[in-house]
């Protein structure tokens, strides 16, 4: 059976410190309205489906 992005995710997270992405360079994400507005429709949906303590964070390195 295929493994879902969760699990997939899981995976990563139990990884050794040494493998896992550095993200000290990471900055929050400069977006567009449109793309907020799609980030906020898609928490609400969460909300809707009982996943209440969710938030949606975007990020992006720096140079």
């Amino acid at each position: 059976m295929e493994k879902t992005s969760v699990e997939n995710t899981l995976r990563k997270e139990d990884a050794p410190e040494d493998s896992r992405a550095d993200f000290s360079r990471a900055e929050y994400a400069v977006l567009s309205e449109a793309c907020r507005k799609q980030l906020c429709e898609f928490e609400r949906e969460l909300n809707r489906q009982g996943c209440w303590n969710v938030a949606l964070v975007a990020y992006q390195l720096k140079d």
